[in-house]
């Protein structure tokens, strides 16, 4: 498992070379990376193909640029060059005292997997992360909803416990319709996955387990599950 900007060795081109995570996506067996290097960024290599880079290699690499001419060099080049040298060096002071955190890995506040509340005004929705990226030092989020991906910032997000709940009820609660007579009919359950308050009090959409969504219940209508289980 590899964080989010991380300094990270992977081969390209024939070569092995320093880079930045800048994505991490989710797979059923494990995870895939976004390396950025110097002047590209290399999709979805999976993680056998990544090692952490060690201390003498940063320091090798830093002093590398030290002094480098820079002639004929575009301005973009040398732009890409100096933000480059910028994560190595933030990346080489994570070595030192011993850091175990530092300006070289990005806070992400949700990991890939986690269950997290989607908010649209008064609403919210169950999501789950399946892939962080960052850009410019800010982290951004694709989540599956009900079935469809979609890409947020991390300002739409909330845990879960944020998000308005009833008796128990709340996102992610393990939950069954209530219709008298099928207390154990297993097509009846779901998760609930969205919720919002009105005049009248909070209001719930249930997730069956097929697939199918039904919107618009009250607390009446749904029952949590004995074990009170949860996504």
């Amino acid at each position: 498992m590899f964080a989010l900007g991380q300094a990270v060795v992977v081969p390209h081109d024939g070569a092995y070379h320093v880079g930045e995570v800048v994505g991490v996506r989710a797979l059923s067996e494990g995870r895939l990376y976004d390396v950025s290097l110097e002047h590209i960024v290399i999709k979805a290599m999976a993680s056998e193909d990544l090692r952490a880079v060690t201390e003498d290699e940063l320091n090798g690499l830093l002093s590398s640029f030290v002094g480098a001419a820079g002639t004929g060099a575009s301005e973009r080049d040398v732009l890409l060059r100096r933000e480059y040298v910028a994560f190595l060096a933030r990346a080489r002071a994570a070595f030192d005292a011993d850091a175990t955190t530092s300006d070289a890995t990005v806070p992400a506040r949700f990991a890939v997997g986690e269950y997290v509340a989607l908010r649209d005004g008064a609403s919210f929705a169950l999501g789950r992360v399946m892939g962080v990226s960052i850009s410019n030092h800010e982290a951004s989020y694709v989540l599956e909803v009900m079935g469809e991906n979609r890409r947020v910032g991390e300002d739409a997000l909330c845990d879960l416990s944020d998000a308005p709940s009833s008796l128990g009820l709340a996102l992610g609660a393990r939950a069954r319709f209530v219709a008298d007579g099928y207390e154990d009919d297993e097509s009846f359950f779901g998760v609930v996955c969205g919720c919002a308050e009105d005049a009248e009090g909070p209001v719930f959409s249930l997730l069956f387990d097929d697939g199918d969504v039904l919107e618009d219940l009250r607390s009446a209508d749904l029952a949590l599950l004995p074990d009170n289980a949860k996504v």
